[in-house]
């Protein structure tokens, strides 16, 4: 009888039924999948970096002749439990051209190298490790890449010392180390034969650098290591590096927000509709209790029609989980491996839950059921008595219309179900808005104080007036006026100013570690955001991030020394701040104290400000 019964009813309620299979498919594919990627998101950029090889500090030194006291350095350091060391050439960017155009999207040195597997990993974008690259071609980080618009096919030539390198790019590789969004230094691999061609050249030697991705105890021992040795180009920490993936890291955020809505309006718009389901199935329940069954036999009755219905929802949702979770984190794996090895056993855990969750939701819908007589449930659950107000409106008090008047009054007799639906609402306004207000919040201008530059009009890099300056061939002033004096030609009249960036040593007490110090002579040092302290006020005076200032243990009214150049000066912290530049290892010093540009070590790029 029973099997008879149900099988009447789902025959009798297709449409139903199916709504609710419907929704038992998308509850089980939006907390399959969100679970998973808040997973795989919260364990994938330090398995990632592990994946690659990265270590627990980073190094670029030149060593033309391939050797450096710098391993000497790590031998000797107890704290030091291993590194790995691989071979590249550097070059700027004036050097690199595609399709004999010059190339755009970054202004640090390119990293050169043909990868060895031995001491690092890179992957293509099927997330296979690549272990040779064909001669001729070449592979390059996407984050420049994507800035550079390069296609496959195109040609792109590397320029050392007069000679030419032609190499078709063949795609992009993720490289844990320097493959964010927020790094400038690309990496270009090319195969054996070629990169063997450019270090044997002796006039090319002098661009052979070495990287070091080191192991360590003690990161503080080793960053004093690095700050006492020639010829480091550049240095950071793991946390430096995880540092730099914020911005994927915060599109990996925005998406647990997604998912977590997702889970939630799919679970309320769920039990919404189990809830007028079963409420709408009275009668047939009161019938039932007038034949004689029993309360337990009817619950049950519905538990194993919900029961068939959420297992064959959630086995469809199982499967549907996997791809709507790799849709979600597309964008997230451009650049870096996101990896669950626990994918099919958390989906399936997901599942079994949505399962239990619908059951109990059966369950308590149905505790009505006990306290209705048979007559009642026929009434669909109204007894015709009510000793309470059944709405806080009162048709005699209200000036209110007809329609007005029924509206409010079905809102506040049934106000359980009314925030239900506001709830759903709500959830699906503050999916699209939490989308729309990141996408806008990184597209605006207020965040530009993060990366320590005045608001400007406009915002222009030239490689060549950078390459020109750090060769010495041109002056900052110089080439400021010329860009000045390029748009007076056009109508134009501007301030052009330029933000340099200068390699130290800081120092306090005992503990040392290599700085990028921001410096600007045509801009006053309270112009900048600090979120601790005063502006630095005087030439003895300098302001550091929070990274640094944990680093080496000082704060606001410490002094420490700082070596500029083979200098060494004395310097009073007067502020602490926020920053992208320099993976956070950065400081700001005063406009007046002296810095000639042969110490700059890089350039931002010019401002404009139109008068």
């Amino acid at each position: 009888m029973y099997l008879r019964i149900l099988i009447k009813d789902l025959k009798r309620k297709k449409t139903m039924n199916f709504i609710i299979l419907l929704f038992v498919i998308l509850a089980s594919t939006f907390f399959a999948s969100g679970v998973n990627n808040m997973v795989s998101i919260v364990t994938g950029l330090d398995g990632y970096l592990d994946m690659g090889g990265m270590g627990d500090h980073v190094a670029l030194i030149g060593e033309p002749d391939g050797k450096s006291p710098f391993e000497d350095s790590l031998r000797a350091s107890a704290s030091v439990t291993g590194w790995r060391k691989e071979s590249c050439i550097t070059a700027s960017p004036n050097n690199i051209k595609v399709n004999g155009e010059q190339i755009e999207g970054f202004s640090n040195a390119a990293v050169i190298l043909a990868p060895d597997t031995d001491a690092f990993r890179y992957f293509d974008t099927d997330d296979n490790m690549i272990e040779h690259v064909p001669e001729g071609q070449v592979y390059m980080t996407n984050a420049i890449a994507k800035k550079a618009g390069l296609k496959v096919g195109d040609t792109i030539t590397i320029e050392l010392c007069g000679k030419t390198f032609d190499h078709t790019f063949t795609g992009v590789c993720k490289d844990a180390a320097f493959g964010s969004d927020m790094m400038d230094i690309p990496r270009f691999l090319i195969g054996d034969d070629a990169y063997r061609d450019m270090i044997e050249d002796d006039e090319i030697k002098i661009y052979c650098h070495s990287m070091y991705y080191i192991d360590t105890t003690d990161e503080s021992e080793v960053s004093s290591i690095i700050s006492n040795t020639d010829g480091v180009r550049f240095d950071a920490q793991r946390s430096m590096i995880k540092t730099s993936y914020i911005v994927n890291m915060l599109i990996a955020g925005v998406i647990m927000a997604v998912s977590l809505c997702l889970i939630v309006i799919a679970f309320v718009v769920l039990r919404f509709t189990i809830g007028f389901s079963i409420s709408e199935e009275f009668r047939e329940i009161g019938v039932m209790k007038a034949v004689g069954l029993k309360n337990r036999s009817i619950r049950s009755l519905y538990l194993v029609k919900y029961f068939g219905l959420s297992v064959i929802g959630s086995a469809i949702g199982l499967i549907t989980a996997f791809p709507f979770g790799d849709l979600l984190l597309d964008t997230v794996r451009e650049n870096m491996i996101i990896t669950n090895s626990y994918g099919l056993l958390i989906n399936t855990i997901c599942c079994v839950i949505v399962v239990i969750v619908i059951l109990l939701f059966c369950w308590g819908c149905t505790a009505k059921i006990k306290k209705l007589s048979a007559v009642d449930a026929v009434r669909s659950g109204q007894t015709g008595e009510r000793y309470t107000r059944h709405s806080a409106v009162r048709l005699n008090k209200t000036k209110l219309g007809a329609n007005s008047f029924l509206s409010i009054n079905d809102v506040t007799s049934e106000p359980r179900q009314t925030a239900i639906v506001t709830a759903v609402f709500t959830l699906s306004a503050l999916l699209v808005m939490v989308l729309a207000n990141t996408a806008e919040t990184l597209s605006s201008d207020e965040l530009m104080y993060l990366i320590s530059v005045t608001d400007s009009d406009v915002y222009y890099v030239n490689n060549k007036y950078v390459s020109d300056i750090m060769g010495g061939t041109k002056t900052i002033a110089d080439a400021n006026e010329e860009v000045r004096r390029e748009l007076a030609d056009n109508g134009m009249d501007a301030r052009v100013h330029n933000e340099a960036q200068i390699s130290a040593v800081i120092g306090y007490g005992d503990k040392t570690t290599a700085i990028r110090f921001m410096y600007c002579r045509d801009t006053r040092a309270e112009d900048y955001y600090y979120e601790e302290g005063y502006a630095p006020d005087a030439k003895d005076e300098i302001a550091i991030t929070y990274p640094i200032a944990a680093e080496i243990g000082a704060g606001i009214g410490d002094t420490v020394d700082v070596t500029l150049n083979g200098r060494t000066d004395s310097f009073i912290i007067t502020a602490l701040y926020d920053t992208f530049n320099g993976l956070g290892k950065c400081g700001r010093l005063h406009q007046s104290y002296e810095i000639s540009d042969s110490s700059i070590t890089n350039l931002m790029g010019f401002q404009i400000d139109f008068a």
